[in-house]
């Protein structure tokens, strides 16, 4: 081989390990500076909102021991908080995480209200 060859091999070389270092650094300090946001949920019953670490859907309300809260999405048009439909309805059409009233789409994260309750 000649040595341009060789330059150019060792180069690529170099540049392909600088990158998964960068990688390695850049992911272990995305994870390190902020964990998930917590999961929201709404009382299907009461409209009361909590929050906390995810899980199924409908989860158990802490004081009425009754699994009567649902996954939330906020709207960021409306400033509101609704129930998300079920996952399996999202998956079928995508569509369904418009907000009903201004179809502004609604995502899984947005201001918590003052009067919400960590589960």
């Amino acid at each position: 081989m000649s040595q341009t060859v060789l330059r150019g091999l060792f180069a690529a070389s170099l540049l392909l390990l600088l990158g998964v270092v960068a990688a390695s650094v850049i992911s272990k300090q995305a994870a390190s500076e902020g964990e998930r946001p917590p999961a929201v949920f709404m009382c299907r019953e009461s409209s009361e909102i909590f929050y906390g670490a995810s899980q199924v859907s409908p989860a158990v309300h802490p004081v009425t021991d009754r699994a009567t809260l649902l996954q939330a999405v906020y709207c960021p048009q409306c400033e509101v908080w609704q129930p998300a439909p079920p996952a399996d309805r999202l998956y079928k059409n995508p569509q369904g995480l418009l907000c009903p009233k201004c179809q502004t789409p609604r995502t899984f994260t947005g201001e918590l209200p003052a009067d919400a309750t960590e589960l």
